[in-house]
């Protein structure tokens, strides 16, 4: 009875609601990806420059001055752009979102199995966390709300969007459980998200990106169905046969620079003893040409002391 209640309001959700509604989730997709063609180049250039910034030291240590030198632009030309440090950020974090939107959409475009999609989604995600200052969060929520806001809004509309149409299609294509309570799993995955920079439940020596990956493999496995469970296993095997093969690949890169090294300074080393052949065939020349000179002198005195006895 469960199972059939899941299934009656999953089709509901599909054709009345928001939450698996293509055209709602290409709209949003659209709207952000259109915000980031307007946005003037070198103001872009400034958000990318100081998000950069941003992600590395956190947001609060770093003030006007710093952001300038480092964009190597006077504060006037970035007070252009936005009044003050809170619009820089606020506006900043809405670049960060659009740049964002446009990744997943360019994975989504792809046109790949749900599983596949989501592992290359979380691709990108890991490779922004990998950059994220621990404190990026806190100082957001308490010195920034506006640029939290921002990212709240961003979570309950194209992540919520996105995670929600993906196990729409991965139960359409079998590789997830058809009794997957679709809304509830969806606010569990945003939820989750904040958890990524909670210090309180992880050290700051566990990076954000492994938190996140552990995180992934739990929400991608609770998804499977088994058919997506050995589908999940195939390809852990052929991802492992890949690294397995580009460990192999860069090992004979290695060797073959290591040779390639030792070719070269074999090279040199003959070139340097070939230049000291020479001088010393030169010097083996000119030695010979005094040899004979010296001979050419001690006949001619010889003569001459001949001619005067």
């Amino acid at each position: 009875m469960y199972k059939a209640f899941l299934l009656k309001k999953q089709r509901n959700y599909g054709n009345k609601g928001n939450y698996l509604s293509k055209k709602r989730f290409h709209c949003i997709f659209s709207i952000y990806i259109r915000a980031v063609e307007k946005i003037d180049d070198k103001f872009q250039q400034i958000l990318m420059g100081a998000l950069d910034v941003f992600m590395k030291y956190g947001i609060r240590s770093v003030t006007m001055d710093d952001l300038a030198r480092h964009l190597g632009v006077s504060k006037k030309t970035i007070y252009k752009y936005v009044s003050d440090k809170k619009e820089l950020v606020h506006k900043g974090m809405e670049y960060h979102h659009q740049l964002e939107v446009c990744a997943i959409d360019r994975c989504v475009q792809q046109k790949l199995n749900a599983i596949d999609e989501n592992f290359e989604i979380s691709k990108v995600i890991v490779d922004q966390l990998k950059n994220v200052h621990p404190s990026v969060m806190y100082d957001l929520q308490k010195y920034y709300p506006e640029a939290m806001s921002s990212f709240q809004k961003y979570k309950m509309t194209v992540v919520k969007d996105w995670v929600s149409s993906n196990m729409q299609r991965g139960i359409e294509q079998g590789l997830y459980r058809n009794d997957l309570n679709i809304p509830i799993l969806t606010s569990v995955y945003i939820a989750r998200m904040d958890d990524f920079f909670n210090r309180d439940l992880f050290p700051e020596e566990i990076p954000s990106s492994e938190i996140y990956m552990e995180v992934f493999r739990y929400h991608i496995r609770g998804l499977a169905s088994e058919k997506g469970i050995t589908y999940l296993k195939e390809k852990a095997s052929r991802e492992e046969l890949l690294l397995e093969a580009k460990k192999q690949l860069l090992a004979s890169q290695a060797e073959r620079t290591r040779a390639q090294s030792s070719l070269s300074n074999a090279q040199t080393a003959l070139h340097a003893a070939d230049t000291k052949l020479k001088a010393g065939r030169e010097s083996s020349h000119k030695l010979e040409q005094i040899q004979a000179s010296t001979k050419m002198l001690e006949e001619r005195l010889k003569e001459k002391e001949t001619a005067i006895l």
